[in-house]
């Protein structure tokens, strides 16, 4: 096992120069796909708002025809592919970073019900959010980001069924297990699936990467995870064990005593 290991800690071993050189060969290959989703998301977004317009005249034009019913199903389509475009800016450092503060166990325990959906037949999901919890400054949408993406991964590690245990609890400044000087929530999020690699581990906050048979769309996966996190200011670790399942701490710096770039 590996505790406590983010894609931004992995380092080879093998040769100290390439060591020394993999950070800077990871960060600019991150930037070059940043610049690139904000391409894509700006375009796809300017999409949207013309799709997104014209079937809310026609809803309206539909009132009282069964016909009204397949427009609303495109309108909820288009604000499906706006939710992506977030996604996408997340991962960009662009957007979807919260000024407010946000309660964590207000969004788990109402976005459980959708968990336990996605987690599927044979699997369970337990949620255990921690007494008076402190508010954190990242958007409601970006937390319900992490949430779906680390249920989403957990899912598809217990293709036999398996158990998600999600919990929430304060890290207060100086606790030797937080990571730093400042107050932070603390996400939870276990799993009894098949573990990862080393290999995966090291690609797992990578956008569109996937261990899963090729897919049109694998989507930004754990990738969207490290963005929203990294935008707010947090950390995310990783434990691992092949066979053994993964447990994913999440950082979220309490609100107002995270540092912004």
């Amino acid at each position: 096992m590996f505790p406590h290991l983010s894609p931004s800690e992995l380092k080879a071993t093998a040769d100290p120069t390439d060591a020394a050189e993999e950070p800077v060969r990871r960060a600019q290959k991150m930037e070059a796909l940043g610049r690139v989703a904000i391409g894509v998301a700006h375009d796809f977004n300017n999409l949207l708002t013309v799709i997104n317009g014209y079937a809310e005249l026609v809803a309206e034009d539909l009132e009282g025809a069964p016909a009204r019913e397949l427009v609303l199903r495109i309108r909820s389509a288009g604000e499906r592919g706006a939710a992506l475009t977030r996604q996408l800016l997340t991962f960009a450092h662009t957007g979807a970073r919260g000024d407010g503060a946000t309660d964590v166990n207000a969004v788990l325990l109402g976005l459980a019900p959708v968990l336990t959906r996605l987690i599927g037949r044979g699997s369970t999901v337990a949620v255990a959010p921690g007494p008076d919890l402190w508010p954190v400054a990242v958007d409601p949408a970006g937390v319900e980001q992490v949430l779906l993406n680390l249920v989403s991964n957990a899912r598809d590690a217990m293709p036999d069924g398996g158990r998600v245990s999600i919990e929430t609890t304060n890290v207060g400044p100086g606790d030797p297990a937080g990571p730093g000087d400042q107050g932070h929530v603390l996400l939870t999020v276990a799993d009894t699936g098949t573990g990862m690699t080393r290999e995966v581990l090291e690609r797992s906050g990578e956008p569109f990467f996937t261990t899963k048979d090729p897919v049109p769309w694998p989507g930004l996966g754990l990738g969207t995870v490290f963005g929203v996190v990294r935008a707010a200011g947090g950390r995310v670790e990783i434990s691992r064990a092949p066979g053994q399942g993964s447990v994913f701490r999440v950082y979220l710096p309490r609100a107002g005593s995270a540092p912004r770039s």
